[in-house]
């Protein structure tokens, strides 16, 4: 609100029907206009003027604060005051007014200016409105564009701005230099982007003298911050320094905006709320006169066509109308809700009716209408139920009691007395603490005085003393009953003899104890499931063995401790999970597997189930099993291999040896007949069986090496093994026509392995010239480096012209003998070394076709071997 020291506040207060007032600083109501006499609820006759204005004030030091602002700036404007009315009605006033100052003598100094009552939000911005608007007149004495104004104002002119002030700077919370930039780059950066085109439309009307053009209206902009606000725009076109301009004056409304928001959602609730309430309801004019409703016919007594528009005694029995006349006129008058009962007969059945009147408006009584003939049928079954109850009552089995205020007995039941041995007289309005335990009196005492606090209390227990001496425990649950002032009418509790009950759980506790000392104590793994799965206790032994704390343990699932892989198993045999049984179960401990022997035993408590386990460990007996089957097995495959080798050395011996013998015979034959060439041809037969015989030694040793011990491997020279292998052959078979190509060697490659690569290479090499029956024996070799999961290898491949291999061979053709079965060509052990050999070096060895799906046209045998890294 703009201030200035000038207004006639009077003649202003008349305008805008506000409250006018002027006072001295020490609370001397010198003037004051009718309306607020209205406001503070004084009656036409009572005279203010001379009285003081302190007693109207909420709080002394909030008027004292209004004196202070007063005195420092000789203005007060909008300040929120808490005032109240005669009656003591608290409101709250918007005030605004100057200080004069008498030249003379300071001391008759006043304040005079204008009150707004601002108690309702609603009312508080309208009347806001409506002083603004008002003052509007008085304003416009100001300057349009002036530094000192609190309107924000800018000029447009030739599509440029030429002029802020200092408010509308204040109103975006930009600095005057960033308002620079704005004015010389983008100044429609600060309107929100859909209100943009408004902006500028009605600039463009405006300049053209449009009769489309609009002197007011709402946009929203961008403060710095980045949050939108709401503005009303004012736009008019003026003379700016002789040019035709645009003068836009600007009110931040983001605030009433958020009002009006919050008006229309408390309007919408109200009326959700006003149509959900299942009454009837009559709108009544002073006179009676229905103007509106709310509610189905059949809750009415005449339908509603009937009586809108009419008086309530044009179709109301006579009694009940005047019942009705009397309750508006008191609810106008008193400005409070009245409620009425009374009975009406309706289609000849009498029911009864609750009207609620309520004061709306000095002009209007709103009355809900409640059918509460259920409500009555139930008071009378409530009185004809009071005899029944009484019995019932005196007849309880459970014991009740009803207290005062200081705790004395004022009644007690038959099951009571007999309780605690005395007749009801001898206890009436003696206190109650007489019948309680000595030590617990005190405690009695403190849970009475929170027991009146509360209102109700339960489950609160007291040792108390019979008239035989015995103890015994009581729990007590209780209300209290307030009389119509509030003040406490009577308790009203039930008693309940637990002491058997205690004495049970004295000997549980004892027991438990005991139990909990076993549990702890026990050397074997003990663990408490509930039906989840899930631990709910476990031992020390148990945290030990699962090499954790006990808290660690607790709320895990039985299935977390699974190893890897196994939970759909151990799933299964724990199915189904509430039984009882006896298991093997694993454990996954600190990336290891540990066992037990698991009795599971079901059991409930407090209405749960629960199952428990106790563990017997014997991880360690399984590993010392596992060595004795695996040296067990150890021993065996031994045992079974060296027969192997027995049979097969002697087998493999014994065609040498009948090999030698044959051909002994036959060269002293052909001796003898001078047919020395034959001679010579045996000869060299005989020396290849001693060779056969020095090859089969050979590779049982090499065996036996590479199944007992394990190998020193190196790096070595592939490509110089390879070329020393087709060297030996070539030599062995030289009276054979031999064909061996190399393609893609290297002059070296260095591959993971030892002096063993040559038996490889040498067995291949033989192996592709012994299964050949062709007259020129070719051999293909092709060596290739490779990549296998991303770590490099080398890739020699044999190619053959010979007789082939079977698919049904194929995979049995590296096994130990396999060659024992082809009757004489091989010793039993070549590709059985070879596959052995290459497993040590982390390689491997296959055989395919060389033309693939005939396996007759040749074989080809395919090695890998990982390349030695330094």
């Amino acid at each position: 609100m703009i201030m200035s020291p000038n207004i006639d506040y009077k003649t202003l207060a008349k305008r805008v029907r506000a409250g006018f007032y002027k006072t001295r600083l020490d609370g001397t109501i010198l003037d004051y206009n009718n309306a607020l006499r209205q406001i503070f609820g004084f009656k036409p006759s009572k005279e203010l003027r001379g009285t003081k204005s302190q007693k109207l004030w909420q709080n002394v030091e909030e008027r004292n604060d209004y004196i202070q602002q007063l005195q420092e700036h000789e203005k007060v404007s909008n300040f929120v005051a808490h005032l109240k009315k005669v009656n003591g009605e608290k409101i709250t006033l918007l005030l605004n007014s100057y200080l004069r100052t008498d030249d003379k003598d300071k001391d008759l100094s006043y304040s005079e200016g204008l009150a707004i009552e601002i108690s309702d939000l609603f009312n508080k911005w309208t009347k806001i409105k409506k002083v603004k608007a008002k003052l509007k007149d008085s304003e416009k004495k100001f300057k349009t564009i002036t530094e000192e104004s609190s309107i924000g104002t800018f000029i447009i002119q030739d599509k440029r701005v030429v002029y802020i002030n200092e408010q509308f700077k204040n109103l975006f919370g930009y600095s005057q230099e960033e308002f620079d930039n704005l004015k010389n780059k983008n100044f429609f950066r600060l309107v929100f982007h859909e209100d943009r085109n408004l902006l500028a439309d009605q600039m463009s009307k405006h300049l053209t003298k449009s009769k489309d053009a609009l002197s007011n209206f709402q946009i929203r902009a961008i403060h710095k911050s980045e949050e939108v606000i709401w503005l009303n725009i004012f736009v008019k076109r003026i003379e700016y320094e002789g040019k035709p301009s645009i003068l836009i004056s600007v009110f931040d409304i983001t605030e009433r905006k958020k009002l009006e928001k919050e008006l229309k959602e408390s309007a919408e609730k109200f009326r959700r709320i006003f149509e959900s309430i299942p009454d009837a309801f009559l709108l009544v004019a002073p006179d009676t006169t229905i103007i509106d409703y709310s509610g189905e016919d059949d809750q009415f007594y005449v339908s509603p066509k009937n009586f809108i528009q009419k008086k309530i005694t044009n179709f109301l029995p006579e009694d009940i109308a005047q019942l009705s006349i009397t309750s508006i006129a008191q609810t106008l008058k008193t400005k409070k809700s009245i409620t009425v009962e009374y009975s009406l007969k309706i289609k000849d059945k009498k029911k009864f009716f609750e009207a609620r009147h309520l004061y709306f408006s000095e002009e209007r009584v709103g009355i809900f209408i409640r059918d509460i003939t259920e409500k009555e049928r139930n008071k009378q079954l409530l009185k004809n139920t009071k005899d029944k109850f009484k019995s019932l009552y005196e007849e309880a089995p459970l014991g009740y009691q009803s207290l005062d205020s200081k705790g004395n007995i004022l009644d007690v039941n038959k099951s009571w007395l007999e309780f605690f041995g005395f007749e009801k007289e001898e206890v009436i309005g003696s206190w109650f603490g007489n019948y309680l335990a000595e030590k617990d009196k005190p405690e009695f005492m403190q849970c009475f005085v929170k027991f009146k606090e509360d209102g109700e209390v339960h489950d609160v227990e007291f040792r108390v003393k019979k008239k035989n001496g015995d103890i015994a425990t009581v729990k007590f649950e209780g209300k209290i009953s307030y009389r119509e002032d509030g003040a406490i009418k009577r308790t009203h509790c039930i008693m309940y003899d637990i002491t058997q009950q205690r004495r049970l759980e004295k000997n549980l506790r004892e027991s438990e104890k005991k139990y909990r000392t076993l549990f702890k104590e026990a050397l074997n793994p003990i663990f408490i499931v509930d039906e989840n799965g899930n631990y709910v206790d476990a031992n020390k032994a148990a945290a030990e063995f699962l090499e954790c704390k006990i808290d660690d343990i607790i709320g895990k699932n039985v299935f977390d401790y699974s190893p890897p892989g196994y939970e759909d198993k151990q799933r299964k045999e724990h199915s189904p999970f509430y039984s009882r049984r006896t298991l093997k179960t694993g454990y996954f401990v600190d990336d290891k597997v540990k066992t037990l022997i698991l009795n599971v035993v079901p059991f409930q408590f407090k209405s749960k189930q629960f199952l428990y386990g106790i563990g017997q460990d014997i991880t360690s007996r399984l590993k010392t099993e596992k060595k004795l089957r695996k040296s067990e097995e150890e021993y065996k495959e031994a045992y079974e291999r060296a027969n192997f080798y027995k049979d097969l050395f002697a087998h493999d011996i014994n065609n040498i040896l009948q090999n030698l013998h044959s051909s002994l015979e036959l060269c002293k034959l052909y001796f003898e007949s001078s047919e020395l060439e034959k001679a010579n041809e045996l000869i060299s037969l005989m020396r290849e069986q001693i060779s056969r015989a020095e090859k089969l030694v050979s590779n049982v040793r090499k065996l036996s090496k590479i199944e007992e011990e394990e190998l020193t491997l190196f790096g070595v020279d592939l490509i110089e093994y390879l070329n020393q292998a087709i060297d030996l052959t070539r030599k062995k078979v030289s009276t054979r026509n031999l064909q061996i190509t190399k393609k893609r060697f290297k002059d070296e490659i260095r591959v993971r392995g030892n002096e063993l690569l040559l038996d490889v290479f040498e067995n291949i090499l033989d192996n592709a010239i012994k299964y050949n029956d062709s007259d020129t024996v070719k051999i293909q070799i092709y060596v290739d480096e490779i990549l296998k999961n991303n770590k490099p290898f080398v890739r020699i491949e044999f190619i053959d012209n010979g007789i082939g291999i079977p698919n049904s061979k194929k995979k049995i053709l590296f096994l130990p003998g396999f060659q024992k079965e082809k009757q004489g060509k091989g010793m039993g052990f070549g590709l059985s070394l070879v596959k052995k050999i290459l497993r040590t070096y982390n390689g491997d060895i296959w055989v395919e076709d060389r033309i693939k799906g005939d396996f007759s046209r040749g074989t080809k045998f395919v090695i890998i071997i990982p390349i030695y890294n330094l």
